[in-house]
């Protein structure tokens, strides 16, 4: 008996063909079996903001970094102040490893809790809170 099998793989979609031959009289058809493998997708990680530290006295200097964005996006830090005041960052180019920083001299501003946005060219987007406290 001489078994032949062919195998080949494209697009998650294995096809396998089996051709089995007897020598003599008769033969039976090739058998066929197809599988196809359902489609893997990979989820990046969700972007995080951290804010250290989160809560300081006033005339700290903040650290505001991103990690999970996209690659070579432009990302923009955002604060708003308690009373409405908003400060618009100069834009991070997010590495290759997903991450960029920034640092925020909070010298000057009022006490109370500020919105943080970290706005991307590439679509993230995350918010968080720094709480700043008397010196």
């Amino acid at each position: 008996m001489l078994v032949r099998r062919l195998s080949m793989l494209a697009v998650g979609v294995t096809l396998s063909l089996a051709l089995v031959g007897c020598g003599g009289g008769s033969s039976k058809p090739p058998a066929t079996t197809t599988t196809i493998a359902p489609p893997t997708t990979t989820t990046a990680p969700p972007a995080v903001l951290t804010i250290n530290p989160a809560s300081a006295p006033i005339s700290t200097i903040i650290s505001l970094s991103v990690t999970g964005a996209t690659p070579g996006e432009s990302i923009t830090f955002t604060l708003t102040s308690p009373s409405g005041k908003v400060f618009n960052g100069s834009p991070h180019v997010v590495e290759p490893t997903g991450a960029t920083s920034a640092a925020y001299n909070s010298t000057g501003d009022a006490v109370g809790s500020y919105k943080v946005q970290a706005i991307g060219s590439g679509g993230t987007s995350i918010t968080g809170t720094l709480t700043l406290t008397k010196s």
